[in-house]
């Protein structure tokens, strides 16, 4: 053979084996579980899941062909008592999943609440699937440091916030002000931290103050462009205290019930001078409400102070809710106990340094007793109380931040997915055993 051909037959050996050395070193080669491709790829990935009270977490996906209960795809539980973990080789490229859960008797399947990206069809079952496996590009950084004003929770389209429409796009965009977690409240699954009670004790009066300017100065904005009960845009004075009721006007809502007494009320606003923000809307179909709404704007009207001091907001939507939310000071949430299901806006409203007046009713009374200002037996009576305690605790400092902490406290644990997926289960569970 030529000098020259066995020259080139070496040069094409060694660049062949520095090659395979490479592959080797830097991109190995594993068997797939249930391939019969010998050269299919795999890597190390975690899948966890935060959630109390479970007997068991598998995983069921394309990789064990949807199995419900394959032990090579369970999670065990950490030390914690909550977090479920699976570290295991996976196939590269997209695949498939959901997690099964199971208390007693009860099973349920269950989208992965970290899942970067969810999948509407395909699967089993056919809908929900999260997926991983895909490329994303990663988002710049968010600029520093973060607006704590931003603290808000709002219900919303995630169509609106994510543009994949995947609840993990949606929670980056609504976390991508300061929040719970910036604060180390609240971890990335929505469960509090261990030391959630220390680091809520260090958030300072001068942060609260400062990011409670910073929502006045938003709702005044918002509420600027929007008209009263007279067409008039609305301008509350920035020393004003400010009090709201931002409910669907439903008749076990009661939003007529702190006007039962329109001269107390009057006499209360002036006295600590305070506003009041009413807004909500009825149904369409609701008579008897939208006459009480007629009824309540005139018993306004025949009152000078409510009149100058009272502000019914027209076309109440999400803008004029979050604008509420972080600005103004005191919230009333006084539905018929035993009537409210669960109720989210008390929770913007605790979420955003606000004062709560409420009955112990829906979500409120998760926390037993209620970590607010609790309107108690002589319903009308005490919610006047509460009017004028709330009014006289936000202009002390030493007695605002004690209430702040007992709200966030008090609700902070409430607040998650996790402990109310944890307690579905255990309804399951005791229904399944009567049967």
């Amino acid at each position: 053979m030529p000098r020259i051909r066995i020259i080139a037959l070496l040069a094409a050996l060694i660049a062949l084996s520095s090659w395979l050395a490479a592959c080797t070193e830097h991109d190995p080669v594993k068997p797939v579980p249930g391939s019969d491709d010998p050269f299919a790829k795999t890597h190390s990935d975690t899948f966890t899941l935060r959630a109390y009270a479970l007997d068991s977490v598998y995983l069921a996906g394309t990789v064990n062909n949807w199995s419900t209960q394959d032990p090579a795809w369970q999670l065990t539980l950490d030390a914690d008592g909550y977090t479920w973990r699976l570290i295991t080789d996976v196939p590269d490229g997209l695949i498939s999943y959901k997690f099964i859960i199971r208390k007693g008797a009860a099973m349920a399947w269950l989208t992965d609440p970290s899942a970067v990206e969810v999948d509407p069809g395909g699967g089993s079952p056919s809908y929900g699937n999260a997926v991983r496996g895909r490329t994303f590009v990663t988002p710049q950084a968010l600029p520093q440091p973060l607006d704590r004003a931003r603290l808000v929770i709002y219900e919303t389209n995630i169509n609106e916030l994510s543009s994949t429409g995947s609840f993990a796009g949606a929670y980056g965009a609504l976390t991508s002000g300061a929040n719970l977690a910036d604060l180390g409240v609240m971890d990335e699954y929505g469960l509090p931290t261990n030391d959630y009670a220390q680091r809520l004790e260090s958030l300072s009066m001068d942060e609260v103050r400062h990011i409670r300017s910073l929502g006045r100065q938003e709702m005044n904005e918002v509420l600027a462009t929007r008209k009263d009960q007279y067409g008039n845009p609305i301008a509350i004075p920035e020393s004003a205290t400010v009090f709201d009721f931002k409910r669907r006007f439903a008749r076990y809502k009661r939003p007529d019930m702190i006007f039962d007494d329109p001269t107390r009320l009057a006499a209360l606003l002036e006295e600590h001078d305070a506003h009041f923000v009413l807004t909500g809307k009825p149904h369409p179909m609701d008579e008897e409400m939208k006459g009480e709404l007629t009824r309540l704007l005139q018993t306004i009207d025949e009152n000078d102070t409510l009149r100058a001091r009272v502000h019914y907001v027209q076309d109440y939507d999400e803008q004029v809710g979050r604008a509420l939310s972080v600005g103004a000071d005191c919230a009333i949430n006084v539905p018929v106990v035993g009537q409210e299901a669960c109720g989210t806006s008390f929770m913007k409203d605790i979420a955003n340094f606000k004062v709560l007046i409420s009955t112990a009713d829906g979500g409120v009374a998760d926390v037993e007793p209620i970590a607010c200002l609790e309107v108690e037996d002589d319903e009308i009576n005490s919610l006047y109380e509460k009017v004028d305690e709330a009014a006289r605790i936000v202009r002390d400092d030493e007695h605002y931040r004690q209430l702040l902490m007992h709200q966030l406290k008090g609700y902070a644990p409430v607040f998650s997915g996790a402990r109310m997926m944890g307690q579905y289960m255990e309804l399951f569970a005791r229904l399944d055993a009567t049967r």
